[in-house]
This record gives C-alpha cells, sequence and structure tokens, in this order.
C-alpha cells in the first residue's frame, strides 16, 4: 500500500512531465523587440502578438503557452494589458510562460471589428479556428514549447470563441484547459446543443454581476446593442451544464467558498474540474485590482486579479493527458 509521502511524489513526478515540440531541438525563433515581442503575420494573413518571457530557455524544458482573445471591438495588445500573461514571474509547471494574443478578424459587412467565430457577427470568410491552430503550430517550431501545457483563454466575444474551442472534438484535446472570462454565449457559441468536446474539459470562468454587456442573467432577443435577434444565454445554467457534461450526478457544486470580497467561487469536481467565480460587484470586465479593462467601467475594479493565482493555478494543475496527443505511444 501506497503511504501519503509516496503518493504525494507520484503527483509531483506527473505533474513534471512534459511533451516538448519540435522547437524544442530546432526551433529557430522569431525576431523581436527589446521586450521580447514581435506581431506575428501567419500565411494566411492573420497577424497575433507574440511575447516571450525574459526567462526562456528551451535548455529548462518545454515551456507552457497561453493564447488569449480579446472581446469584439478589441484588439490583441489591449487583450495582453489587461489579462497579464506576459506578467514578469508568472509560472506554470514552473516555467514562465509564452503568450499569444490573436487579433480578431473585421466584418465590414456588419460594420464589426476584432470580431470572433461563435457570435452571430462574425467574418464568415475567415477561419477562426484554424487561425488558432495555425497560431500554436507556428510558435511550437520555433520555440521549445510543452504540448500538454497549452492553454486557450478569451473576454467577451473571444471569451465566447474559448469556450466553444473547448466544445469541440478538435480543439477540446488541442488545448489542456480553457478560461472563458465574461463569455458572450450566444446560441453560436454551441454553449448548450452541439457541443461536443473529445473528453471531460478543464474549465475556469468568472462573471460580473453587474454586466450589463453580456449579462450573469442571459439577455432575450429584444436587444438590439449587438444585433436585432441577439440572445445570450444564461450563465449559471451554462455552468451547471457544464458540470453534468463533465461527468456530475448533480448540478449542485461540490464546493461554495467566498475566497475574497464581493466574490463566491464554485467548483464542480468530476471526471475534470470546472472553477466559477461570480463578482458581485464587477461590470463587464476581466477582473483586476487595477482597473485594466475599461469596458466594464465604472464597474471595473475587483477585489483580486484572476489571472494570478487563480487561473495560473488551474492551468498548471490541469496538463492535458498524453492519449490526446497525435502519435503518443504509451
Amino acid at each position: 500500500m501506497f503511504t501519503s509521502a509516496v503518493i504525494l511524489s507520484l503527483l509531483a513526478s506527473v505533474s513534471a512531465w512534459t511533451y516538448p515540440s519540435p522547437g524544442c531541438s530546432n526551433g529557430a525563433g522569431f525576431k523581436l523587440d527589446s521586450t521580447g515581442r514581435v506581431n506575428r503575420t501567419l500565411p494566411s494573413g492573420r497577424t497575433y502578438l507574440f511575447h516571450l518571457p525574459g526567462a526562456y530557455n528551451a535548455s529548462n524544458g518545454a515551456h507552457p503557452l497561453v493564447l488569449s482573445f480579446h472581446g469584439a471591438g478589441g484588439t490583441s495588445a489591449n487583450q495582453e494589458r489587461l489579462s497579464q500573461f506576459s506578467q514578469d514571474g508568472l509560472l506554470i509547471n514552473e516555467l514562465p510562460i509564452i503568450a499569444a494574443y490573436p487579433q480578431g478578424a473585421n466584418n465590414a459587412a456588419e460594420n464589426r471589428t476584432g470580431v470572433w467565430y461563435s457570435a452571430p457577427y462574425y467574418n464568415k470568410t475567415v477561419d477562426d479556428v484554424q487561425f488558432a491552430k495555425d497560431i500554436v503550430t507556428d510558435i511550437q517550431n520555433a520555440y521549445c514549447v510543452d504540448r500538454i501545457r497549452i492553454y486557450a483563454s478569451g473576454k467577451s466575444n473571444g471569451g465566447g470563441f474559448t469556450a466553444y474551442l473547448a466544445c469541440r472534438p478538435d480543439t477540446s484535446v488541442l488545448f489542456a484547459a480553457f478560461a472563458p472570462v465574461s463569455p458572450a454565449l450566444y446560441p453560436e457559441s454551441l454553449a448548450f446543443k452541439g457541443c461536443n468536446p473529445a473528453r471531460a474539459v478543464p474549465i475556469i470562468n468568472a462573471h460580473g454581476v453587474l454586466d450589463t454587456t453580456i449579462p450573469f442573467a442571459g439577455r432575450n432577443d429584444t436587444n438590439g446593442t449587438y444585433g436585432v435577434g441577439v440572445a445570450t444565454i444564461n450563465v449559471p445554467l451554462w455552468r451547471r451544464q457544464w458540470a453534468i457534461r463533465n461527468g456530475c450526478k448533480t448540478d449542485v457544486p461540490a464546493v461554495q467558498t467566498n475566497p475574497y470580497p464581493n466574490t463566491t467561487e464554485m467548483i464542480w469536481r468530476c471526471n475534470t474540474t470546472f472553477q466559477a467565480y461570480t463578482v458581485s460587484n464587477l461590470g463587464h470586465s476581466w477582473p483586476t485590482t487595477g482597473a485594466l479593462d475599461a469596458s466594464g467601467a465604472p464597474n471595473n475594479t475587483a477585489s483580486f486579479n484572476l489571472t494570478s493565482p487563480a487561473m495560473i493555478t488551474f492551468f498548471d494543475v490541469n496538463p492535458l493527458p498524453f492519449q490526446y496527443i497525435p502519435g503518443y505511444k504509451a
């Protein structure tokens, strides 16, 4: 029989396992500016902002990668600022984070800038899913990326797209875990029917109760702010349905606490974990103590920073199981 010490030791060794990308052996890297950034243009013509942490060192091992998708009308640069994934000192599996901030496509037909699939106003002439995959491939070939520690996050329309990526058979096994923040959960996001992940999916989510752009309780189709007939889905119901989808026999959370002022945390632990933060005094903003996300103003200051420690900790304990890496043999 294993002792507690042996079990903890085994868990620690498993958490340290990595699956290196091609760039670990032959990655040439990108031409970066003095801050470790570059705006990359892919062969498709799509662009993303790339950030390499100053402490990156391929000889230390394969590094985690986080993609973060901005909201409708947003920019990759603004998403970097509010999500803080380029902040010094953030570690997953004890290594610094490589970060990518994709730029959404414009939809001139509906006078929309920077939008993603999963919303009624997305640009139907581009393939946002393939764009996300292309970014991952581009970075994996240039740098030493841990293929079991690639994560997707996003805000608003980008959060809805992140939720959609969690629902797909292919992308649910490309990304290890998902972090939709104030997600725009339109019917097109497949938040309910049509959601078909290849596995139980780890998700961390946050939403402000004072959000008037993507209301916490959902919205009927009479509001024309984002297009006639555009409804959004009830967030608490979406959370509970994910818990059932992930194997829970009940939609009642296993844990409910108040870890920060004005914040309720709910956790469902079944075949995997769904962790949710409900912030009572927050509007349509990524939770930060510094009011970094102006879109929820004047209610855009939280009592905690969602990215660190909550999101980073969640990512850290949720690597992708090895069997989902193409070509993996036990």
